[in-house]
């Protein structure tokens, strides 16, 4: 006979999955599909900047080409600004849904530990503990994790979570 130490019910599971869902889903809407016509967008831009500063245009002083040019320069420079806002927001996403994540595994392990052993200050521990001390816990109960597919990316999203909240310099040390 195998004994549970953690027990999540199956609507909360589902609930979870749901929450989830919900979130990629509105993000993809909500967020990541105002990036879709980038290139026409910057287009735009450089066709507006084209027609702003062709009030300014003198055929005896300028050189047309030149403004094209500069007109092009314009386009290029906002899509460049475009998919930088494009990773910076799908960044934001993931950290989003990752630390949902998180919280809502330590809110699930709080709860189940306090009704085990109630009265203790495992609440504050779980949400003091880091990502790898959360990991080694559950393995610690036999739930060995860290070599499946989900792990595998739960994981991969934390490094990347890490890198976004600190930095490029964060890689040498992960």
């Amino acid at each position: 006979m195998t004994y549970a130490v953690f027990k999540m019910w199956d609507q909360a599971r589902q609930s979870l999955i749901r929450r989830h869902e919900f979130y990629v889903s509105e993000a993809r809407k909500r967020l990541l599909s105002q990036f879709e016509n980038m290139e026409t967008e910057a287009d735009e831009a450089a066709e507006k900047w084209l027609e702003e500063s062709g009030q300014n245009f003198d055929p005896d002083h300028h050189d047309a080409g030149d403004f094209c040019e500069r007109a092009h320069e314009v386009g290029i420079e906002f899509y460049g600004l475009l998919e930088e806002m494009q990773g910076n927001t799908r960044l934001s996403v993931v950290a989003g849904m990752f630390h949902e994540w998180d919280k809502q595994l330590r809110e699930w392990l709080a709860r189940e530990i306090e009704r085990s052993i109630p009265g203790g200050n495992a609440a504050a521990k779980i949400w003091s503990a880091n990502f790898d001390q959360i990991i080694d816990l559950l393995e610690s109960f036999v739930w060995l994790i860290t070599n499946t597919d989900y792990f595998r990316k739960l994981d991969a999203c934390r490094l990347v979570v890490n890198v976004y909240k600190h930095g490029k310099g964060v890689l040498s040390r992960i």
